[in-house]
């Protein structure tokens, strides 16, 4: 178990993966006020290179993405072997075809995604991985959230730079 400098426990790590950077600090301060320890990547190429330094419990991303998309960065985890087994969740606004969602996704989520759909599916999966810790408690309402972890939400802006879009 890790400790966040927020003072919680982790209870996972979970790449955030989405070229619009109000969605990268809205999903970030879902998950990073409760306990998982977040970073972002504003494109799939990014998000695979990010793959390469540490590797996270889960990752979460978006299909419409410039450089590389989604179902692209996806197609790269399945088809490499340090990753084939990493739980993915497409957040998306586009609908892909069941036989894509099937093979390259461990589930999908229609945008906008309610707060507690999105901690209660990254929970799921980071979860039911080996060494994984039971998340003590997750918000049922917007009015329990608390403030997102800055540092956090700073990292995730700086993910993204203004010729990546």
């Amino acid at each position: 178990m890790n400790r966040l400098s927020n003072g919680l426990d982790s209870f996972g790590t979970v790449l955030l993966v989405d070229d619009d950077e109000a969605t990268r600090a809205a999903f970030s301060a879902m998950l990073a006020p409760i306990g998982y320890f977040v970073f972002c990547a504003p494109n799939g190429a990014a998000a695979l290179e990010s793959l390469r330094m540490a590797r996270p419990d889960a990752v979460v991303t978006d299909l419409d993405m410039p450089l590389l998309g989604g179902i692209d960065l996806c197609l790269a985890i399945r088809a490499d072997q340090r990753f084939r087994h990493l739980p993915v969740i497409a957040a998306s606004s586009l609908q892909p075809d069941e036989s894509t969602q099937s093979a390259l996704f461990d589930l999908y989520l229609r945008k906008p995604v309610p707060p507690e759909r999105l901690v209660s599916a990254v929970a799921a999966f980071v979860q039911s991985r080996p060494g994984a810790i039971a998340l003590a408690s997750m918000p049922h309402s917007q009015e329990e959230e608390s403030e997102p972890n800055a540092a956090c939400i700073a990292f995730c802006g700086a993910a993204r730079s203004p010729g990546n879009r």
